[in-house]
């Protein structure tokens, strides 16, 4: 009898300690599912708020460096005959606003220094100096046309209008395709960024 009467007791203990483990673990399993699920959600909102600001900042360098490069593609159709862009009077004028246009591309990439790519500030960069070269021929291009000189000395070469035209045309053409290898690198670098 003393055998039988252990067995209910342990039983029952058993029980008792099942059903206050069984609270305790609830309400701690509970806890710690949720102390879990406001770190995910907290790393979430991290995270698409540093992607959100990035794409800012990509798109902003977009514009200016996209402004930059069809500045000079709209050189290249002047010194083929075409017009001046509107509200632009002389050729003079147009070569101050492409070299603004360039300055203020430069200043936003290193600006977005810290917050970018290397490979993609670096290719920003290169196409900043490939404008300021593309802005060069130009500016010689019009010192030709408005002067009555048929060539002009420039880092010990002489131009004509011709060279200087052609230099120009080349220069565009590079920065054109760098301006197409820079948007794949964006569009790359913000898709690996948004799948990580």
């Amino acid at each position: 009898m003393g055998g039988y009467m252990t067995d209910i007791v342990l039983v029952a203990l058993i029980g008792v300690g099942g059903t206050v483990g069984g609270t305790l673990l609830g309400m701690f399993g509970n806890s710690i599912i949720e102390k879990i699920r406001a770190k995910s959600e907290k790393r979430l909102y991290i995270t698409k708020v540093r992607f959100d600001h990035e794409f800012e900042i990509y798109q902003t360098l977009s514009e200016k460096h996209l402004t930059m490069v069809y500045d000079i593609g709209a050189a290249v159709m002047v010194a083929r005959g075409a017009s001046l862009p509107e509200g632009v009077q002389s050729m003079k004028d147009f070569c101050y606003v492409i070299a603004q246009h360039i300055d203020e591309a430069d200043m936003q990439n290193k600006r977005s220094a810290p917050f970018i790519s290397k490979e993609i500030f670096n290719s920003y960069k290169e196409l900043g100096e490939l404008s300021r070269l593309a802005l060069s021929r130009f500016d010689l291009w019009r010192i030709i046309c408005e002067s009555s000189q048929e060539t002009v000395k420039f880092n010990h070469q002489y131009y004509d209008k011709k060279k200087a035209q052609l230099e120009l045309e080349e220069y565009q053409k590079q920065l054109s395709h760098l301006s197409d290898d820079i948007l794949d690198q964006v569009r790359n670098h913000l898709i690996i960024e948004n799948n990580e």
